[in-house]
């Protein structure tokens, strides 16, 4: 969960409103929250959409609870190591070399995306919030600033 603390805008607290301080935006999924079965669990369904006729898809479902606690014990114990991409081409539309990931390795993306997304995107939200709010103040003070030249 997500919890941005609001800061007040200006000084003294006369008028104005209030935006998420950016300092203050913390993300509050723990490394536990991140490798939970749960979440891995949701990541499987989320990353399996479209894929299922895949051949390595297909084998990881085969013993999917099994895998899925294996990844979770070696996260939990701090011993797991990304395995090596798997290296191809393809001609669509013009000709690319593809490193893939192995779908026990793709699902543990997935689990970190779901987690990380929505704090990444608070904070793309706010920034660009605050970008719009900066120009609004430049070109106003901009304005002043012509003003008072008179």
């Amino acid at each position: 969960m997500i919890r941005p603390k609001s800061g007040k805008i200006g000084r003294g607290g006369g008028g104005g409103g209030t935006i998420p301080s950016m300092s203050r935006i913390q993300c509050w999924h723990s490394y536990d929250d991140i490798i939970s079965l749960e979440n891995l669990l949701a990541a499987w369904q989320e990353f399996r959409i479209g894929k299922r006729k895949r051949k390595d898809v297909q084998q990881f479902e085969r013993n999917l609870m099994e895998n899925l606690i294996n990844l979770h014990n070696d996260l939990r114990a701090r011993t797991y190591q990304h395995g090596p991409y798997h290296a191809f081409r393809i001609s669509d539309p013009k000709p690319r070399d593809i490193h893939k990931a192995s779908v026990r390795d793709r699902v543990l993306h997935h689990a970190i995306y779901r987690m990380l997304y929505p704090f990444l995107m608070l904070r793309s939200y706010i920034l660009r919030i605050l970008a719009e709010i900066t120009k609004e103040l430049i070109k106003h003070l901009s304005s002043l600033e012509y003003t008072a030249r008179k």
